[in-house]
């Protein structure tokens, strides 16, 4: 059963209800210098998502954004606390991502209380997520992916119970991934198998979607053309398409929207 609460604050209406969906990110010795930026367009989303930061950077809470002071050492030890195995970790490194799919069960002191957790990365601009992502939607959904039969890294959301958070142990190298030097990008390589495997088997509800542009796109190119309406709607200004989010890989650090 869907887990629903009902939130009265000055922001939204009273007596409604919303599902909470909070993305987590371990972030060390890795400076993002359009910070503020990113702050500005997720705190635009309204108060059913939030951002969960664990970060030895200079950096504090606002809006929707938490930030929870932690070092890349006490990461390691959370993770060991929680899954019983010290990971390999190098910082900075895009290895931690192998973690990614244990968060909820790493977190999980963090997300009582919240009904999806998820793992973004900040090379994004978010759209109105909530006219892709709706609770009709994600009632009947375990695992959102945005990415076609695949667990995608920069954006899925996970329910926040024991079967789902724990699931990543069904992999049968999941505790050698976590230990290898190799990055396996295991979210949406290995762990991304073992979620189809599973899903065939009936046992997880998993949704998966393209609701995404990026800029090795020919619209987008050398200079992302996008345009952010008032209500969040996040559109292509060439095609005047809307989309769900636009991923900026290879034209960082410029932000591509103001």
């Amino acid at each position: 059963m869907l887990l629903q609460r009902t939130i009265i604050n000055k922001e939204n209406k009273e007596g409604c209800v919303i599902l909470k969906k909070v993305f987590l990110s371990p972030l060390f010795k890795f400076p993002i210098p359009w910070m503020d930026d990113y702050y500005r367009n997720f705190n635009n989303l309204g108060i059913g998502w939030g951002h969960f930061i664990f970060t030895d950077e200079n950096l504090k809470s606002k809006g929707n954004i938490k930030i929870f002071p932690m070092s890349s050492f006490e990461y390691i030890d959370l993770v060991e606390k929680k899954t019983g195995i010290k990971p390999y970790l190098p910082v900075p490194s895009r290895k931690i991502f192998d973690t990614r799919p244990a968060f909820g069960l790493i977190f999980e002191d963090y997300i009582k209380g919240c009904d999806f957790w998820g793992h973004t990365d900040f090379d994004t601009v978010l759209g109105n997520l909530d006219k892709y992502l709706t609770d009709e939607l994600l009632s009947d959904c375990d695992l959102f992916s945005n990415d076609p039969k695949a667990v995608n890294g920069i954006f899925s959301l996970y329910r926040n119970n024991d079967f789902v958070n724990n699931l990543f142990k069904e992999h049968p190298e999941w505790i050698k991934i976590f230990q290898d030097e190799k990055h396996h990008v295991f979210e949406e390589t290995e762990f991304s198998e073992l979620v189809l495997k599973v899903k065939a088997e009936g046992r997880i509800r998993f949704i998966d979607r393209f609701w995404q542009e990026h800029d090795q796109q020919s619209d987008h190119r050398h200079i992302p053309k996008l345009r952010l309406e008032e209500d969040g709607s996040l559109i292509n200004a060439v095609t005047g398409n809307e989309m769900m989010m636009f991923h900026f890989k290879i034209t960082k650090p410029k932000y591509p929207i103001q």
